[in-house]
């Protein structure tokens, strides 16, 4: 069976993907284990609840990887939603809770960077060449004839007495 083979654009979206799941998945692990100190500096929000949510956008962005990895076209659309959420999850972070006007200089930047791995990560998932990868996975893509086909004397007979 022939299946389209998985575009360089789909593999580095689900690469970034286990990336970033990875990176909030150790990032969950450290704040647990440096809670105490972390809890010493009185930050404004406790690192369990950043882990917290460090976890849960690990576990989304896994989840997300694997599914583009597969290559399940209905739920392609997943992954510009969490990338989304996690970006307007961050901005809310720094906004609401930076302690000091030197840690809101960044938003800016931050926000730009989002913006342009949004539109980077639509652009790979969407582009047309990657349309024959998202077909269904049950059924094989079809092998192009490349032999005209030959019309016999049976099919001219059949015409003539249909029309």
């Amino acid at each position: 069976m022939l299946y389209a083979r998985r575009p360089l654009s789909v593999t580095l979206v689900a690469l970034g993907g286990f990336l970033l799941g990875g990176w909030n998945l150790w990032r969950a692990f450290v704040l647990v284990r440096r809670r105490p100190f972390l809890n010493a500096l009185d930050v404004s929000l406790d690192p369990l609840w950043r882990a917290g949510m460090a976890l849960f956008w690990a576990v989304l962005f896994l989840a997300a990887a694997l599914t583009v990895w597969q290559g399940r076209g209905k739920l392609r659309w997943l992954s510009p939603l969490i990338l989304a959420g996690y970006a307007l999850n961050d901005l809310i972070v720094r906004l609401v809770f930076a302690a000091s006007p030197l840690a809101l200089q960044g938003w800016g930047a931050a926000l730009l960077a989002y913006g342009l791995a949004w539109v980077a990560l639509v652009w790979a998932l969407y582009r047309p060449a990657t349309r024959t990868y998202w077909r269904r996975r049950d059924v094989p893509a079809k092998v192009a004839d490349t032999e005209p086909t030959r019309i016999t004397d049976d099919d001219r007979s059949k015409n003539r007495a249909v029309t």
